[in-house]
């Protein structure tokens, strides 16, 4: 939505705004939607093509880092961008992966070689780092987990496939952990053109584990496949004493399924009763999941779990032979839509107002499969 209104709009007037991509807001005429191709201009801004009435002067001189401030004091970008850096290739053996690591900057892309790695050691990162597979790439490992996310780090993993084959018959295996200790730096994890498969060696193998202490930006899923996990594929349920505080600000799944799942695919939790943040932000779109949230450690015999989760959309998905997903409203006027999803065999979605008694306020329609 490009605004959320909780209150009277009236003496507040929209005209002649235009939107590219999204739908306009139901609270007023002012907004049209239109074809929009931006272009950059010689301020460095963005603008939409041939039309000089819209956005912010032409002649605008933008204000940069370099006109702020002290001297002195360096203005170094806070976030790094993924595969800003250069390109490091690698082949299957030995210790590949690890040795590149050791010697990858920030922004680095590891270009994995077509073949089979075994990964034998932690691969910690403690910058931001891509692995991107450079046609068929087969990744196993022998600890407990693959990747751990320390201060600093951040992860991108791009046409990978990862199973669980050689991993140990620990319970509690991860392939991507974050820092078991609090970190001070958030951090960005994205999973795309991937696959996940063999997450079984013991019970309660996850995807992706995050710690208490631990915040990311953001995470994102998309166009990946999932199969054959005992655990979760997020799990980010570790801030549990109930102070507003969560362990991520956006988590975004596109294009992807997920199927023989035995938690959740994503356990989510906020909790406490204050009103001091905007998020987390849930969006699930044009995913499969099937048999999902059915093995008897999902104590929230679910297939998504979202507590406290104040801004939700799940839309254009097919759910099959799976638990029904369990939404908990907390606090303040969390926004929920459930829309144009399909139900096969599975259970309608679950949503509870916990704390205010009153009917709840998501938006549930345009389904297929549901009981009347």
């Amino acid at each position: 939505d490009v605004f959320t209104v909780y209150d009277d709009m009236s003496g507040i007037d929209f005209k002649n705004n235009v939107l590219g991509s999204m739908d306009p807001p139901d609270f007023t005429t002012g907004f049209t939607r239109e074809s929009v191709e931006l272009e950059r201009a010689d301020n460095g801004l963005m603008y939409p093509k041939g039309d000089s009435a819209v956005g912010v002067s032409r002649d605008l001189k933008v204000t940069t880092k370099d006109m702020t401030g002290v001297s002195w004091f360096p203005k170094t970008e806070p976030v790094i961008p993924f595969a800003s850096g250069k390109t490091i290739s690698v082949e299957p053996g030995g210790n590949s992966l690890f040795s590149a690591v050791q010697s990858a900057e920030a922004g680095d892309v590891i270009a994995l070689r077509p073949g089979s790695y075994v990964v034998s050691k932690f691969l910690k990162l403690d910058k931001p780092l891509t692995f991107k597979g450079e046609g068929n790439v087969n990744l196993t490992f022998e600890r407990s987990t693959m990747f751990e996310i320390l201060n600093g780090g951040s992860l991108q993993l791009i046409n990978l496939n990862v199973t669980g084959a050689d991993s140990p018959d620990y319970a509690g295996n991860s392939v991507i952990r974050t820092s078991p200790y609090s970190m001070l730096k958030n951090y960005r994890l994205e999973i795309i053109d991937s696959t996940f498969s063999d997450l079984d060696t013991n019970h309660s193998f996850n995807v992706i584990s995050a710690a208490k202490g631990t915040f990311a930006d953001n995470i994102l899923i998309e166009n990946s496949e999932f199969s054959d996990v005992t655990g979760a594929v997020v799990m980010l349920d570790k801030e549990i004493d109930d102070y507003g505080i969560y362990n991520a600000e956006y988590l975004t799944i596109s294009g992807s399924s997920f199927k023989n799942i035995g938690g959740d695919i994503v356990d989510y939790y906020r909790g406490g009763r204050d009103e001091s943040t905007f998020g987390p932000h849930f969006n699930m779109t044009n995913s499969k999941v099937s048999n999902v949230g059915g093995d008897k450690r999902n104590k929230s015999e679910s297939s998504l779990y979202l507590h406290g989760v104040q801004v939700t959309d799940i839309s254009d998905n097919v759910f099959e032979d799976s638990k029904p997903f369990l939404v908990n409203h907390t606090v303040g006027e969390p926004k929920t839509k459930i829309t144009k999803n399909e139900f096969k065999n599975t259970p309608g979605p679950k949503v509870f107002e916990l704390n205010s008694g009153l009917e709840n306020t998501a938006v549930i329609s345009d389904n297929k499969g549901l009981n009347p």
